[in-house]
C-alpha cells in the first residue's frame, strides 16, 4: 500500500470494504481508508453549523471572490509586497539558499492573484504551494499534545490574522526563529521550521524545471508565503476579522481538534469486524493514539520502518488479533518492494509511503 498517489482511488475520503475469497474458500475482511492526515483547513468543505447564519455569507463571499474577482483580482505584489519579498529573501540567503528574486522580478510580482497565481495549473502541478503547506501546515512536536501550526487561513493557528503586517511578522518569526522539538523515528531533535522543507523532486513532479528543482526550497518557501498572504488578504476583504476569526475558532473546535479521536472512534465502532485494515496518510499523532486506545487492544498496529513524522503522511496497516493472535513472524518487507525499482528511473515515493509485511494467520496462513 502506499500513501496518497496510485493507492488513494482505494480510500479517498470514504471508506470502502474488499472481500478478498481465498483458496479454501475461506475470506479475508479488508477495509481502506485514506485518512488524510495533512488536512486541517476548516474551510476545505462546506459544512452546516447550526446557529452561525454568517457562515452562509462568507462561504458565499469567498467563492464569489475566487470565482468572480473582477477589480479585486489584483496584482501578487499588492498583496505581498516588495518590502515582504526583500525581507524573505534575505532570510533565504542568510541560511545558505539560493536568492530567487529573478523568479520573483520575472515570474511571480506581476500576476493577478487569482487568475494568475491561486488558478494557476502549473503551479499546481509543481507543487510550488502546496509542497510547504503539506510540511509545515500542522507540526507534531514532542511534550505538547497540541500541534504548532503555521501562520495561515487553512489550519488550526489561532494568532490574530486581521492585517497583512501582523500575518508577515508571525509568519517570518514561525519559519526562521521558531526552533522545535520533532521525533525523527525515536530521535528527538531541534530544528527550525525552514529546514523541515524538502527539495522538489522533478523525478516525482515532472512539471518542475531542472532550474526550478534546483532551487525548490527558497522557491517553494516564496510561493508558500504569497499563497498565504492572498489567503489572508481574501478574507479580510470578503468580511471582517472579528466575524471570520472567530467563525475559524468554532469551525476549528468541532472539525479539526477533534479529528483523530473521531477517526479512531470511526474504525472502533464502524469497522472493528475487519481482518485487515490498512491506512493511507496517516499521522504520527494517530499512530500513538491508536497504539494506546481501543484500536490497540484489538490490532496490532504496524506502520513503516521509515515512518516520516516531518511530512507526517504514512501507511499504516492494522492486524486483527482474533485473526493474528501474534506477531511472530511478521516481517517488513517494504525495502524488498523498493529494491525492486529500475535502477534507472526514479520512482515517485517517499519515506513513509510504502508498507509491506509478510504475517501468518492463526491457521498459520502466510
Amino acid at each position: 500500500m502506499e500513501s496518497g498517489g496510485a493507492s488513494s482511488y482505494l480510500g479517498s475520503s470514504t471508506t470502502s470494504i474488499l472481500k478478498a475469497s481465498m483458496a479454501d474458500t475461506s475470506t479475508l475482511s479488508i477495509a481502506t481508508w485514506n485518512v488524510a492526515a495533512i488536512n486541517n483547513n476548516p474551510f476545505e468543505y462546506w459544512i452546516t453549523i447550526d446557529g452561525h447564519a454568517e457562515y452562509e455569507k462568507l462561504m458565499k463571499d469567498i467563492e464569489l471572490f475566487l470565482e468572480n474577482p473582477g477589480d479585486k483580482d489584483i496584482l501578487v505584489k499588492e498583496v505581498f509586497t516588495e518590502e515582504m519579498f526583500s525581507k524573505l529573501d534575505s532570510r533565504m540567503t542568510e541560511v545558505g539558499w539560493e536568492s530567487v528574486r529573478s523568479y520573483w522580478k520575472d515570474q511571480f510580482q506581476d500576476r493577478k492573484i487569482i487568475s494568475g497565481f491561486m488558478k494557476d495549473p502549473l503551479l499546481g502541478s509543481k507543487r510550488l504551494a502546496s509542497m510547504p503547506d503539506r510540511i509545515t501546515n500542522t507540526i507534531n512536536v514532542v511534550g505538547s499534545s497540541e500541534p504548532v501550526c503555521r501562520p495561515t487561513v487553512i489550519n488550526m493557528y489561532a494568532g490574530d490574522l486581521s492585517t497583512l503586517s501582523k500575518w508577515w511578522d508571525a509568519w517570518e518569526k514561525f519559519m526562521f526563529d521558531t526552533p522545535l522539538k520533532i521525533d525523527y523515528k525515536g530521535v528527538e531533535k531541534t530544528s527550525p521550521v525552514y529546514k523541515l522543507l524538502k527539495p522538489i523532486s522533478q523525478a516525482k513532479y515532472p512539471a518542475i524545471t531542472d532550474d526550478e528543482e534546483k532551487v525548490s526550497l527558497p522557491l517553494q518557501t516564496m510561493c508558500g508565503a504569497i499563497f498565504d498572504a492572498i489567503l489572508v488578504h481574501m478574507m479580510n476583504t470578503v468580511s471582517k476579522p472579528g466575524e471570520w476569526q472567530p467563525l475559524k475558532k468554532t469551525m476549528v473546535e468541532a472539525l479539526n481538534k477533534k479529528k483523530v479521536p473521531n477517526t479512531l472512534k470511526i474504525l472502533e465502532s464502524t469497522y472493528s469486524s475487519s481482518d485487515i485494515i490498512t491506512l493511507q496518510e496517516v499521522s504520527s499523532a494517530l499512530i500513538d493514539l491508536a497504539r494506546n486506545s481501543k484500536i490497540g487492544k484489538n490490532y496490532h498496529v504496524v506502520a513503516p520502518a521509515d515512518l516520516d513524522a516531518t511530512r507526517d503522511q504514512n501507511s499504516v496497516i492494522l492486524l486483527n488479533k482474533k485473526k493474528f493472535p501474534t506477531l511472530d513472524g511478521m516481517r517488513e518487507i517494504s525495502s524488498n518492494v523498493s529494491a525492486s525499482f529500475p535502477k534507472d528511473v526514479k520512482v515517485p515515493v517517499a519515506s513513509g509511503d510504502i508498507l509491506a509485511i509478510a504475517a501468518e494467520d492463526k491457521d498459520s496462513k502466510k
